[in-house]
Formats: structure tokens, sequence, C-alpha cells
């Protein structure tokens, strides 16, 4: 990942900001997991070493409703996936393995056969 790629939000905590669309599938495959607790850390204002793949994203109270939302919305930025309603659910935001699966099953989904 280029410099260029990571950048600081609103404190220390870097995000990912994508190069082009060849780092976003490189990206999303083979990191996926340290790039969505980037996004997340960085939407929850928290240190991303503190998160690990059994981190329960709502029990723990680390994201809120407007949250959720706001990581949507990158997650679609970042991996350029559509998400609807029903992609967020209590389950798929249970930790960011579960994330990390929800969206990976997305995006075999949406390749071109």
């Amino acid at each position: 990942m280029s410099k260029r790629g990571l950048q600081a939000c609103s404190g220390a905590v870097p995000i990912f900001r994508p190069d082009g669309p060849e780092q976003v599938a490189n990206a999303s495959m083979n990191n996926s997991l340290e790039l969505l607790g980037s996004l997340v850390a960085s939407v929850a204002h928290v240190d991303a070493a503190s998160l690990t793949e059994q981190t329960d994203l709502l029990a723990t109270g680390l994201l809120d409703s407007l949250q959720v939302v706001h990581l949507a919305g990158e997650i679609e930025r970042v991996f350029g996936l559509r998400l609807d309603a029903y992609d967020l659910t209590p389950e798929n935001l249970a930790s960011l393995g579960q994330l990390k699966a929800m969206i990976q099953a997305k995006l075999l989904l949406s390749q071109p056969r």
C-alpha cells in the first residue's frame, strides 16, 4: 500500500484511501481484516490495534446506529459494493470476522461469471 493509501482522520487513526481499482481488489482479498479494522477504528474513533477478529462491534458499544451507517458507506466506497439494509444485521456486525465474511460473500456474488 502506498503512503497515499493511508491518510490520517481526525487524529492518529489511519483510514484506507485506495490509489485505484487494482489496489481495492488486492486489498479486498489479501488484507481485508486489517483493512476492516482500520475502517472500523476510523468510524468508531478507536485505535485499530485494540480490535481483534472476535471484537463484538455492537455489544461492546463500539458502534452506534449512525456509525453503522457511516461504516456501511465506507465499505461501499472502499470495496466497490452496494450494501442493503438486510446486509447490516446484528449477525453480520457481530465481529470483524463476521463482517469480513459478509463482504467476501458479496464480492464473490458481484464478480462476473
